[in-house]
């Protein structure tokens, strides 16, 4: 063999691969290159009006162009398990409707889109993409629910004693359970906390080139939201500080001013060791608020909230932020005062 037949070196991903021969028919088209069975051929088409399906969800949160088409290739059994890599997936291709084919693809199809060499953000980004279709397929609880189901590993991953264990750092993770699942709830928390749109331009921003620096994300995300964001790197992203453990100490319903017009003090204490930047909301008769609050690790803060009508409820976190126990926290609310 001589020198120009060598092949370029370059990463493969974050696993060890398994290696196989395979003949297989291939297609191309709308970012995808195909390489199936020469009796599955036929159904490569539904790949294909999938990937079509979800290409405007890949240009709404990372610009219209892909880095790279996404390889999809027939295993050597059919019955074997599914794998993804970066952007290759290893799934037996078969005739079915592209519908059941959307939530899986929305997640690899990503690394087209979305590449870094850093785990976290190459996993997490993708993690999130499969999420943010979920919600838009099933509705925002469904994607919650499906979150609420990993978290019980990540609890159990996690340090808990961030001061004696310094357990993953996210930056520098080298376990699926953090640099997937646990940078798929930083991504829907910091949605949460700066939006989609400065998120989204983050992302479009991003150039793994240019990602030499640890802070190098948070820089984008900074310069888009205009919010500094340190505290929550540093405790979510640069250190592991483990999980926050958060509930509702008290609640202390009030009227105002207005007509029909109520106060609700509450008061969340959080005796985890990281930071928690939740979504409180209020009900009542005829109104919901929700505004954000921040309770740093072992500490308690309270918020008032004016709400038209009688409260009737509290609940704290929506189930975006993990927690070592349950991720959402609601109480009644009993008001004692005259009227």
């Amino acid at each position: 063999m001589c020198s120009s037949d060598l092949l370029k070196e370059s990463k493969l991903g974050f696993a060890t691969p398994t290696l196989f021969l395979a003949r297989r028919t291939s297609a191309t088209g709308n970012n995808l290159k195909l390489y199936a069975r020469q009796t599955d051929a036929a159904a490569a088409q539904a790949y294909m009006t999938a990937a079509s399906i979800l290409s405007s969800q890949m240009t709404d949160w990372f610009g219209g162009k892909p880095k790279t088409d996404l390889s999809v290739l027939d295993p050597a059994e059919p019955e074997d398990a599914p794998f993804e890599e970066r952007a290759l997936l290893v799934t037996h291709i078969a005739n079915v409707d592209p519908k059941k084919l959307l939530a899986p693809m929305s997640n690899v199809l990503t690394h087209a889109y979305f590449q870094s060499p850093r785990p976290w953000l190459e996993e997490g980004v993708a993690q999130f993409m499969g999420s943010v279709w979920l919600e838009h397929q099933d509705g925002r609880d469904a994607a919650i629910t499906d979150m609420d189901n990993q978290r019980g590993a990540l609890s159990l991953a996690e340090t808990a004693d961030p001061d004696q264990d310094p357990g993953q750092p996210l930056i520098a993770a080298h376990d699926p359970v953090f640099y997937r699942t646990k940078a798929l709830y930083v991504f829907w928390m910091l949605r949460g906390i700066v939006g989609d749109k400065p998120l989204a331009a983050a992302l479009k921003q991003y150039d793994a080139a240019q990602d030499t620096l640890p802070d190098y994300f948070e820089r984008l995300l900074e310069q888009a939201s205009g919010q500094k964001l340190d505290w929550f790197f540093n405790d979510w992203v640069n250190r592991d500080r483990g999980l926050p453990d958060l509930s509702i100490e008290n609640i202390t319903p009030s009227r105002g001013s207005g007509e029909n017009s109520y106060i609700v003090a509450v008061t969340v204490s959080n005796s985890g060791t990281a930071v928690a930047d939740v979504p409180v909301t209020i009900t009542s008769a005829d109104a919901t608020v929700t505004e954000r609050m921040r309770i740093a690790p072992k500490s308690r803060a309270t918020r008032r909230f004016l709400v038209h009508g009688r409260p009737s409820a509290a609940q704290v976190n929506d189930g975006t932020t993990p927690e070592t126990e349950a991720s959402v926290h609601r109480k009644e609310i009993t008001y004692t005062a005259p009227g």
